[in-house]
C-alpha cells in the first residue's frame, strides 16, 4: 500500500485568527473613520477660540500653570478663583484638563496649534463615545438599530454642539460611557478606574463611583454566589470614592463657589428635545416599574419591597447602574446652576435606557424612531427649531441657537471686546511666554 496522503486539518485556523483580528481592530478602525468624518464636518471650528466661560475657566488655569511651571500649591492656596469679583486663574483644581492644556501650551509653536490640538482632542473623545455607545446599544438591539441609535444620540443638539467647544463636556462623556461599557461587561475594577478618570475630568464623575459602588453592594447582598469579581469591584469603587472625597476637600469644587437660582422652565426653551427624551424615558420606565410592582405583589404580597428590589438588581444590574448614574448626573448638573451643556453627559445614558425600553415594548419601532430623530436633528442642525438666543450668557451655556455654528456670530466676542482687562488676560492663554507676538496673535483670533 502506498503512503497515505495527509490532509491538512488546520486550514480553518488562519480564518479564525483573521476573523479574530478583524473583530479586535473593528472598533479602532471605526474610531478612525468617525474621527475623520467629524473633523471634516466641523473643519470650520478647528481653529476657533474658546467660548467665554471656558476662556476664563480652564484655559485661564492652564495658562497660569504653564507660566508658573505647574505651581499647584500657589494656585490652590494663594490665587483667587475665576468667580471672584476681580477674577483669577483658579477654576477646576480637581480636573486634569488644565494640566493637559498647559503641557500643550508649553510645547506649542503658537496659539493656533494649541487651539487646533484641543479641538482634535475633543473630536477624538466624541469619536470614542460613538464607538462605545454603539457597543452598549448593540447589547439590546440589532446592528442597524445600534448604528442609528448612536447617530441619533450624537446628533442630539445639546450633545453635538459640545463638539464645537473647547470644554470638558465631551471628554467627560467619553470617560463616563467607557465606565458604563466596562460595568456592562462585568469588568467592575476597570469601571471604577474609568469612573475615577471621569471625576478627574470633571467632579460630576463622582456619580459613576456612587452608582457603581451602590449597585455592586446590592448585588453582593442579594447574589448568593458571592463572586470575587463583585467584591473586587466594591473595593475598587470604595477606594475611588475615598480619593475623590479627598481631592474635593483639598481642591474645592465649583458648587462651593457659587449657587444660582434655578428656573426649570428654561430647560424647555433651551433644549426641548432633551426634555422630551428625558420625560418619555421616565414615564415609560415608571410604567414598566409599576407593572413589575404588580407582578411582585401577586407573587409575594407580604414582601413587596424586598421582592421588587431583588427583581431590579438581579434581573439587570447594568440598567440599574445606568438609571442611578443618570439621576446622579442630572442632580449634579443642576446643583450649581441650570446650564444646558452640563446635561450633555446624560444623553448617551438616556439613549441606552430608551433602547432597553424599546426592546421590551416593541423592537420593530426602534430603527424608524432612531431614523426619525436623526432627520429631526439634521434639520435642526443650526438650531432652526430653537429660539434665537441673543445674549452672551446664553451663548456661553452651550445652547444650540440659530447662529451658534458660525464663529463670526459668537456673541461672546462682543463681551470680550468691551472688557479690555479680560482681553488682555486671555491674550496670554495659548502662549508659553508673555511675548507680544503670541499676545497679538490670540487677540486677533478672539476679535
Amino acid at each position: 500500500m502506498g503512503r497515505r496522503r495527509e490532509v491538512p486539518v488546520s486550514s480553518s485556523i488562519p480564518l479564525a485568527e483573521s476573523s479574530g483580528r478583524v473583530r479586535s481592530t473593528g472598533p479602532f478602525l471605526s474610531f478612525l473613520v468617525v474621527l475623520a468624518l467629524l473633523a471634516v464636518l466641523r473643519s470650520e471650528v478647528l481653529f476657533s477660540p474658546p467660548y467665554y466661560d471656558y476662556a476664563v475657566g480652564i484655559w485661564a488655569e492652564a495658562d497660569y500653570l504653564a507660566r508658573s511651571n505647574f505651581d499647584y500649591l500657589r494656585l490652590c492656596f494663594a490665587e483667587p478663583h475665576c468667580l471672584d469679583p476681580d477674577g483669577g486663574p483658579r477654576s477646576y483644581m480637581t480636573s486634569v484638563i488644565p494640566t493637559l492644556l498647559a503641557i500643550v501650551m508649553m510645547i506649542s509653536p503658537g496659539p493656533k496649534f494649541t487651539i487646533f490640538t484641543y479641538h482634535m482632542f475633543v473630536l477624538a473623545c466624541g469619536s470614542a463615545t460613538s464607538v462605545m455607545l454603539f457597543l452598549l446599544l448593540r447589547r439590546n438591539s440589532s446592528r442597524s438599530g445600534a448604528i442609528w441609535g448612536t447617530v441619533a444620540a450624537i446628533a442630539t443638539p445639546v450633545l453635538c454642539v459640545q463638539l464645537d467647544m473647547t470644554s470638558m463636556e465631551i471628554p467627560l462623556v467619553a470617560a463616563s460611557v467607557a465606565s458604563a461599557l466596562a460595568f456592562q461587561r462585568e469588568a467592575y475594577v476597570i469601571a471604577a478606574i474609568l469612573g475615577l478618570l471621569a471625576f478627574f475630568i470633571k467632579p460630576a464623575g463622582i456619580c459613576l463611583t456612587l452608582a457603581g459602588g451602590g449597585v455592586l453592594v446590592l448585588l453582593a447582598t442579594l447574589d448568593r454566589s458571592k463572586s470575587p469579581r463583585i467584591w473586587a469591584g466594591i473595593a475598587a469603587h470604595a477606594w475611588a470614592f475615598i480619593i475623590e472625597v479627598f481631592v474635593i476637600d483639598i481642591g474645592g469644587s465649583l458648587a462651593a463657589q457659587v449657587r444660582a437660582s434655578i428656573n426649570w422652565s428654561m430647560l424647555w426653551v433651551w433644549c426641548p428635545d432633551w426634555v422630551v427624551l428625558c420625560m418619555t424615558v421616565s414615564v415609560i420606565g415608571l410604567g414598566l416599574l409599576i407593572s413589575l410592582c404588580v407582578q411582585s405583589f401577586k407573587e409575594q404580597p407580604s414582601a413587596l419591597a424586598p421582592g421588587l428590589i431583588r427583581r431590579l438588581v438581579l434581573a439587570d444590574p447594568f440598567l440599574l447602574f445606568i438609571i442611578v448614574a443618570t439621576v446622579g448626573f442630572v442632580v449634579a448638573s443642576t446643583r450649581v446652576s441650570l446650564v444646558p451643556r452640563y446635561l450633555a453627559v446624560t444623553v448617551p445614558f438616556l439613549f441606552v435606557l430608551a433602547n432597553a425600553i424599546l426592546q421590551k415594548t416593541g423592537e420593530r419601532w426602534k430603527v424608524p424612531l432612531w431614523i426619525s430623530l436623526t432627520i429631526f436633528h439634521c434639520l435642526n442642525w443650526n438650531g432652526t427649531f430653537y429660539p434665537d438666543l441673543t445674549t452672551a450668557t446664553e451663548q456661553a451655556t452651550g445652547v444650540p441657537g440659530r447662529l451658534h455654528r458660525s464663529p463670526a456670530a459668537w456673541l461672546h466676542h462682543q463681551r470680550l471686546q468691551e472688557d479690555g482687562t479680560l482681553v488682555r488676560r486671555l491674550s496670554r492663554l495659548p502662549s508659553r511666554s508673555a511675548d507680544a507676538g503670541n499676545r497679538d496673535a490670540l487677540r486677533q483670533l478672539l476679535q
